[in-house]
């Protein structure tokens, strides 16, 4: 394969696998050298700009550079760090990742990620509002919802399903799709500016079909970048053109956001997409690890799950495995994954009342004695009836066992616990990701 095809897909892999602030510290100023063989084995040099950058870049990201590569070229390699010696230039195709870095021009016609896509998101509770919503844009763009503003913190598949729904209009040839990271958008407008092209750099973001923007949060505190994306989007939707867009908060979270932006945002459908909840993430660690050929048991994917916030750490565990299998033969049992991860053994702990009371308490600094007062107060009601909740919900308790068990002796106190943290869980995003953290405590 040449070397230019492996660059470009290495940057497609590393631009889904890694943060923006990453990609942007430790990747900016890499690049590639040589690349030779030695004693039957394939050398992938790799140039950094000083030796504080190497020894950064291949203690935190050698072993997934390693992987990647691995999985471009299909066979073993070894990546050698190196500080680029003055003068020299950068031998292929520029940095491993460039700030203004478009993924349009690597992958035609839109820069979109083929891998991911509707067949392969796996749907749980936190994520299907979002999934039905995208794959609803992906049918009638510019009629369902638009835009379609996504959001939620890192890993929870905003960027999967941004590109899923891309690709899937892909299929519409008539279509003109553009993507970009917001980064990318205003470094592009900046560039534009400075050669004279904003003509250009106009049409190519307001004369489209659909418009795909990653991380909108980066317009905050830029005025005038947001000036020139207000009008950008005001001709597209106008024009009944297809908007979506992601970010890690609310359009009203954003900060020094201009209003008439937030209410932009807002007037079509606003989707949150919170951490994946345990069995999600199970499930997402499973189907990942089938399509890499690990062998991985459904009771292993628990455990290794319950250590993982989102679906990048989950991918990580999963390199790290891999790695692990490869190249120190340790296999894919408990005992070997729990030795790759440095687990604690404790994780493996069954999971009864005791632990979600110690969870609950443990999240909204309560003693446990307070748990089983009369006290009424909402600082004591509220973990007392969130716990009610956990113990029906994950343990399958009776709601009388319930009752006995935190000494109230009206079960019906009980079933109207649950029900109202219920109620409050598909009402409020916020206290939806208080419950997902507390379940991750437990």
């Amino acid at each position: 394969m040449e070397t230019t095809k492996i660059w470009s897909q290495m940057t497609l892999e590393l631009k889904t696998r890694l943060s923006s602030a990453a990609l942007k510290t430790w990747f900016s100023e890499a690049s590639f050298g040589r690349v030779w063989k030695e004693n039957g084995e394939k050398k992938f040099e790799i140039f950094c700009k000083n030796n504080f950058c190497r020894e950064q870049l291949e203690k935190r990201y050698g072993p997934l550079i390693t992987a990647t590569l691995e999985k471009i070229i299909g066979e073993n390699i070894k990546t050698v760090f190196q500080v680029r010696p003055d003068g020299q230039t950068k031998k292929w195709s520029g940095p491993i990742f460039d700030s203004s870095f478009d993924a349009g021009q690597a992958v035609k016609p839109s820069g979109l990620n083929p891998t991911q896509t509707f067949v392969n998101f796996v749907v749980g509770s936190s994520n299907k509002l979002a999934f039905a919503a995208a794959q609803a844009v992906s049918e009638t763009p510019g009629s369902s919802y638009n835009p379609l503003f996504l959001y939620g913190g890192t890993g929870v598949g905003k960027t999967h399903l941004l590109s899923a729904i891309g690709n899937k209009l892909k299929e519409k040839n008539s279509l003109i799709i553009t993507y970009a990271a917001c980064e990318s958008f205003t470094n592009q407008f900046i560039d534009s500016l400075v050669k004279k092209t904003t003509k250009s750099f106009r049409d190519k973001y307001r004369k489209v079909d659909v418009l795909l923007i990653d991380d909108v949060q980066f317009l905050s505190g830029r005025e005038g970048f947001q000036e020139e994306f207000f009008h950008t989007f005001n001709e597209l939707h106008g024009a009944k053109k297809q908007v979506v867009l992601t970010s890690d908060k609310h359009p009203q979270e954003i900060g020094r956001l201009e209003e008439r932006l937030v209410s932009r945002f807002l007037g079509g459908l606003t989707c949150d997409i919170a951490q994946p909840e345990l069995e999600l993430k199970t499930a997402i660690l499973l189907s990942k690890a089938k399509k890499q050929g690990l062998e991985i048991t459904e009771d292993v994917a628990v455990i290794i799950a319950k250590g993982c916030q989102n679906t990048r750490e989950l991918e990580g565990a999963l390199i790290k495995i891999a790695s692990s299998a490869k190249f120190l033969g340790n296999g894919f049992d408990l005992e070997s994954i729990h030795k790759t991860l440095g687990l604690q053994g404790d994780k493996t702990k069954k999971v009864g009342p005791k632990q979600i009371i110690s969870a609950v308490c443990r999240y909204y600094q309560l003693k446990t004695s307070q748990i089983f007062t009369p006290d009424k107060k909402r600082v004591v009601s509220l973990p007392r009836q969130i716990i009610m909740y956990l113990m029906r919900k994950e343990l399958g308790l009776s709601y009388v066992l319930i009752g006995d068990l935190l000494h109230k002796k009206d079960h019906t106190t009980i079933i109207h616990g649950v029900k109202k943290i219920k109620k409050q869980i598909e009402t409020s995003p916020s206290f939806k990701e208080d419950v997902l953290h507390i379940k991750d405590l437990i």
